[in-house]
């Protein structure tokens, strides 16, 4: 624009110039002429020049508009860039006190799994339940032993009972004592000495029938409790194959003795019966490539080491050792093991 404004300028004063020469020499009518259209290119040129610089001129300003509107907009960003500065200052150091605790809530779960597993508990807040066979099994293992028990005395009795041939069985005599006189009285005579036989009344000694009732409700008892074995066979079988099917791994599980824990279990002298469960993957190469566990009630799983275990003892150590977390192991492993048997 200012370049465009000195253009201007110059081109004034030229005509200007020119004008005062015309003007102080006469000339013909042809260079009359010939100053008059170069008068008029110059007053074009000079308009142009003026549009030119109008047009600059608003350019500029709009430019500088522009430039005001990014410089607010600047402005408006940084002052939201410092406000997200301090909500993620203000998160880290939630972050930081929230990890403080689960550090603390951690030393605080592995000293009162510390305390458990040395068999300290409050009893006044802690119900152990120790898991036993179903309550049907029970109470039917308990009615046929009674009524074992009920069979053998009924046989014993009709073996050491006499043979009867009425209903009713002889009774001891019974002595009915003499009535005292003086001698020289007349009294009437005493009663004499005569034997009473009463019946042993309500006194049945078991025959056959009884024993034959009580071994058909034995046998009764026995196929149900066997129908219920099946059954009950059936349902684990189902269940086993159902978690083999949703999580990706074959359990078996088998009852082992557990060494003492504590002291009061070596007082009494008895060892924690546990179970053993075998894990092995449906994506695993062979039966080697399993994974032990012990659980003894009371006390938890713990991972038994085997060959299969030490080449993953980095995972152990991380989830297991480090986190505890079973689930958390389980569930890197399976996908491991997708993933290492998908890429094949």
């Amino acid at each position: 624009a200012a370049a465009a404004a000195a253009e201007r300028d110059g081109m004034r004063r030229v005509v200007q110039s020119f004008e005062e020469e015309m003007a102080a020499a006469p000339g013909a009518s042809g260079v009359d002429a010939g100053a008059k259209a170069i008068e008029g290119a110059q007053a074009a040129h000079i308009a142009r020049l003026d549009e030119a610089l109008a047009g600059a001129q608003a350019r500029v300003a709009s430019l500088e508009s522009d430039l005001a509107q990014r410089d607010s907009d600047m402005q408006a960003a940084r002052a939201e860039t410092a406000k997200e500065a301090e909500e993620v200052a203000s998160q880290r150091a939630i972050n930081a006190e929230a990890q403080r605790e689960v550090e603390r809530l951690g030393k605080q779960v592995t000293t009162l799994e510390k305390r458990v597993a040395r068999g300290e508990y409050n009893p006044a807040r802690t119900k152990i339940v120790h898991l036993a066979a179903p309550p049907e099994v029970m109470r039917l293992q308990a009615e046929n032993a009674a009524l074992r028990e009920q069979l053998e005395a009924s046989s014993t009795a009709a073996g050491a009972a006499p043979a009867t041939s009425g209903a009713e069985a002889e009774a001891p005599v019974a002595a009915t004592p003499m009535a005292k006189t003086r001698p020289g009285k007349g009294t009437a005579a005493a009663p004499a000495f005569t034997p009473a036989r009463t019946p042993m009344a309500g006194l049945r000694t078991p025959g056959p029938r009884y024993a034959g009732d009580a071994e058909a409700r034995v046998a009764e008892l026995e196929k149900f409790l066997a129908r219920y074995k099946t059954v009950f066979k059936d349902q684990i079988s189902a269940f086993r194959e159902a978690c083999f099917f949703l999580y990706g791994y074959k359990m078996d599980v088998e009852d082992v003795a557990a060494p003492k824990v504590n002291s009061a279990d070596a007082q009494v002298g008895v060892a924690l019966a546990t179970k053993r469960f075998t894990l092995t993957s449906r994506f695993a190469k062979d039966s080697s490539e399993c994974m032990v566990f012990n659980y003894v009630p009371g006390h938890g799983l713990e991972m038994l080491p085997n060959p299969y275990s030490k080449s993953m003892q980095m995972e152990v150590d991380t989830f297991i050792n480090k986190f505890r977390s079973i689930p958390a192991f389980l569930a890197n492993h399976t996908m491991e093991a997708f993933n290492a048997a998908t890429s094949a």
